[in-house]
């Protein structure tokens, strides 16, 4: 059973419009071959941190709104932990 999630992740400022292209479609493909589906991608904007997160002070906000079930999210979470073009990331359930 698909349930519908939200990752919300944070990249660096100073990320190539190239790398964060190439992020975005790395996490389309886990969902995607892991039978999970996309809703919506958008990009929220670079933002100032009231702290910093790995000695850094701004970063680009996205969002991506997906259906997915648990073998997609342990595959996902799994790539994200360890990718470095990552500041922080979050995937919530969304409820209906």
């Amino acid at each position: 059973m698909l349930r519908k999630y939200e990752c919300m992740y944070i990249t660096d400022v100073q990320l190539d419009e190239e790398e964060y292209k190439k992020l975005g479609e790395l996490m389309a493909t886990i969902i995607a071959n892991n039978g999970g589906e996309i809703v919506d991608k958008m990009t929220i904007g670079a933002r100032n941190f009231c702290y910093p997160i790995k000695k850094k002070t701004s970063g680009i906000y996205s969002l991506i709104v997906f259906n997915a079930n648990n073998k997609v999210l342990s595959a996902l979470r799994e790539r994200l932990n360890y990718d470095m073009r990552l500041l922080r990331y979050m995937i919530i359930k969304v409820q209906h």
